[in-house]
């Protein structure tokens, strides 16, 4: 695929996962209310952080040399699972030290869902397989939206208590992160035809892959730093209230990064 089309398909997918993924923050703002909304996106934003540190920006490496070499995917591939399961038992680990208002096992699977996303992301973007990775986000970004759709115009408020609730809604929101991450996986192998790569050609490949995603992650933290910084310091000096419109306002601001 030329760059100008690709850039283009990027462009229109992205608006429209975005406009999407915004309906469902407003959508968990009406079902959660103003405060546990607030609790909820605060939680989501701790765990981004501790996945963007967790992930060591290993997604940028993958994405470098597979879109360098598509010799380099098959090793690529194989690399990412045994690191995969490194984090897996290391977020875990550290969950139990990690004070977030959500379940530790939904916090867990949110995690390594995420990082699963990362990862196979990069390898579809090195394969050019555009549509196949936006058209998966976007499906499973649909059925999230109409799973709360459905719970904000069902009764299930006034069956379940708040702590049910909110669980529920936070097991919705959660599990599209785990479909995507089960989806994209599926479709990557059932696509990708792969012979085995020599052992040594990976350990090679990895060495340069974790020297080019250590400047990557300096960068990104920094991203996310000036970007969410401030979600911290409104938590600790405001209330619940406060913390939810503040998130709110803060993504609409965010929104406007997309394009540039």
């Amino acid at each position: 695929m030329q760059f100008t089309k690709a850039l283009q398909h990027t462009i229109v997918w992205k608006a429209l996962n975005t406009i999407l993924i915004f309906c469902i923050n407003l959508l968990l703002v009406r079902i959660l209310g103003a405060e546990s909304s607030g609790e909820f996106f605060f939680a989501v934003t701790a765990l981004s952080f501790f996945i963007l540190i967790l992930s060591g920006s290993v997604e940028s490496g993958i994405t470098y040399y597979g879109s360098n070499d598509s010799a380099n995917i098959a090793s690529l591939s194989l690399l990412v699972l045994p690191w995969l399961l490194l984090q897996a038992l290391a977020s875990w680990l550290l969950l139990r030290f990690l004070a977030v208002k959500v379940d530790q096992q939904l916090s867990w699977l949110f995690i390594i869902s995420n990082l699963i996303i990362l990862y196979f992301s990069a390898l579809y973007y090195s394969k050019k397989w555009f549509l196949s990775l936006n058209l998966s986000v976007f499906i499973v970004n649909a059925l999230v939206l109409m799973a709360l759709y459905w719970i904000y115009k069902s009764d299930s408020k006034k069956l379940l208590d708040h702590a049910s609730y909110y669980e529920l809604t936070a097991k919705i929101y959660f599990g599209g992160f785990l479909l995507t991450a089960v989806l994209l996986t599926i479709l990557f192998f059932t696509r990708a035809k792969f012979t085995k790569p020599a052992a040594t050609t990976s350990m090679r490949l990895a060495k340069k892959v974790f020297a080019y995603s250590g400047i990557a992650f300096v960068s990104n933290i920094i991203f996310f730093l000036v970007t969410r910084i401030d979600y911290f310091f409104v938590e600790k000096f405001c209330d619940e209230a406060a913390l939810s419109n503040y998130v709110q306002a803060s993504k609409m601001g965010q929104l406007f990064i997309l394009l540039p």
